[in-house]
């Protein structure tokens, strides 16, 4: 479960935090804020599966992403709960690539990313690192060797399958063939 989302420079979002529960409803007048928020999550998710240059060229660039095209990083942080551990994931990025990348597990910090190095806890149950050397625009949690531990798997698939939807009432209007389809469609059609 999502517990805190806090979001800097990422489109129209200058400086978010909110505080969010099992179930979480955004309404709004337009153009406050809803889908960039809603993108903001996508984002997360995306970057924890893949290149993040990938999911920024997916959205015009770094220009276009960063608040108001303004050269500030984005910076992109969740509080979760995976059964009784509170965790947390952190994300800091310039127009350059990635400045800052954390998670910590438990309390635990078990991943820890800056300009001149990545460091990945060995084990929960030591205090080793080991050191990988990523490119600029790589993730440090989409990165195999984190990707291969147990003990990391349920935080990494906790970011991988959110699912965030954005009723478009339209679409939601349309007939649909009866077939079974067990899975909603992100604009709320099956």
């Amino acid at each position: 479960m999502m517990t805190k989302l806090k979001v800097q420079n990422y489109k129209s979002l200058k400086n978010v935090e909110l505080e969010l529960d099992k179930f979480n409803v955004l309404i709004g007048p337009n153009a406050s804020g809803k889908s960039n928020l809603l993108d903001c999550l996508a984002f997360l998710s995306e970057i924890a599966q893949k290149r993040i240059d990938e999911s920024l060229n997916k959205r015009g660039g770094y220009e276009h992403v960063a608040f108001w095209g303004e050269k500030g990083n984005i910076e992109l942080s969740i509080n979760f709960i995976l059964g009784t551990k509170a965790s947390n994931y952190l994300i800091s990025m310039s127009d350059k690539g990635v400045v800052k990348e954390e998670l910590s597990i438990g309390g635990k910090q078990v991943m820890e990313r800056n300009l001149k190095e990545t460091k990945i806890l060995v084990s929960p149950d030591t205090e080793g690192y080991s050191s990988v050397g990523l490119t600029p625009w790589s993730s440090a949690i989409a990165y195999s060797e984190i990707m291969a531990r147990d003990e990391y798997k349920k935080a990494i698939e906790f970011l991988i399958n959110w699912k965030a939807y954005n009723f478009i009432t339209s679409e939601m209007r349309r007939t649909y063939s009866a077939k079974r389809n067990l899975i909603l469609d992100k604009n709320g059609g099956i």
